[in-house]
């Protein structure tokens, strides 16, 4: 069953072909088991493999394009899209929008470090600091006298 549909591609790197492997046995095994519970239940109406595999991979994918349309800063052509496989009509997303979108010093931000930023805190609407760009400081080019090739500075 892995083989007459298959989800791997064609790739050099050893991980994505595990990968993609257990992505198919996965998919294998999730429609034995529904039709088996298709079979239990006494239902006679039975997904092919091919929707089957359609309708998992449009269940799995439901709150990843949902997080998706939640970024103001998507393409409008990708968000329509998006739109349209969710059944959303257009234009009715929420998305959170920023009343000045100018970059300011942080709050937590001393001034002499004027690191600039455009996010804002979730709790006090201020703007705040990425901690990841703290100043780092300059290291002293240190050595031993005068220039030169060796850096030992001795004549010679």
């Amino acid at each position: 069953m892995c083989h007459s549909m298959s989800s791997s591609r064609k790739t050099q790197r050893w991980p994505l072909c595990y990968f993609y492997n257990m992505l198919n046995i996965t998919f294998v095994n999730a429609y034995v088991i529904y039709c088996f519970n298709q079979s239990k239940s006494g239902s006679m109406k039975k997904l092919a493999r091919i929707d089957f595999l359609l309708e998992l991979h449009k269940q799995l994918t439901v709150a990843h394009q949902r997080s998706r349309l939640l970024n103001p800063r998507i393409r409008g052509e990708l968000r329509s899209i998006i739109e349209s496989i969710l059944e959303i009509q257009p234009g009715t997303s929420k998305v959170p929008s920023s009343t000045d979108s100018r970059k300011h010093v942080p709050t937590f931000c001393s001034y002499n470090l004027k690191r600039k930023t455009s996010v804002d805190c979730s709790s006090c609407q201020k703007k705040k600091k990425n901690w990841s760009q703290k100043k780092k400081k300059k290291k002293k080019r240190g050595g031993g006298g005068g220039g030169g090739w060796g850096g030992g500075g001795g004549g010679g």
